[in-house]
């Protein structure tokens, strides 16, 4: 099926390997055998956002058998790249990220959930985002993330003056 890129009858074998992986005595079968249909099911589905929440359990599944931050964190990205407001899938991103411990893929995360996050929490976040893109020696993205906060708290020259909190 995927040589012909029927991607449905793909997502059908991959639904079934898993159902039948998980049918299996747990003991007996190997971690990799049932957390790779998962993965691959979830590249699979990511490409549309009406299976977002599919691909997040399917990603957490997987991650639990067997972590690979790549091929999660690359399923995230694309469902993201399709709807950048799926919470789940950016906390997950995040969680990929600490996990594996990835500046770069944090702060991406951090910035997605700043745009789902109550303002409190958002401010946290673009803060903590801000640090690492300097700590990565990464100025121009601080600063951006930096200007960020100062337009949502606010805009403008009176954004700027009250900014005493924003790091340096």
């Amino acid at each position: 099926a995927e040589r012909l890129g029927d991607r449905e009858a793909m997502a059908g074998v991959l639904e079934r390997r898993i159902a039948a992986a998980d049918a299996a005595d747990d003991e007996r079968a190997a971690p990799e055998l049932r957390a790779e249909p998962r993965y691959r099911l979830a590249a699979l589905l990511s490409a549309s956002v009406t299976t977002a929440e599919r691909v997040a359990d399917l990603l957490e599944q997987a991650l639990a058998l067997l972590p690979d931050p790549d091929r999660a964190e690359a399923a995230l990205r694309e469902a993201l790249r399709q709807d950048p407001r799926l919470e789940r899938a950016a906390r997950l991103l995040e969680r990929v990220a600490r996990d594996a411990d990835r500046p770069r893929t944090l702060i991406d995360a951090l910035v997605l959930l700043a745009d789902v996050e109550e303002p409190e929490r958002a401010a946290e976040g673009l803060k903590e985002a801000a640090q690492l893109a300097r700590a990565t020696g990464d100025r121009a993205l601080a600063e951006t993330i930096l200007n960020r906060m100062i337009d949502e708290r606010a805009p403008g020259a009176a954004g700027a003056e009250s900014a005493a909190w924003a790091p340096c």
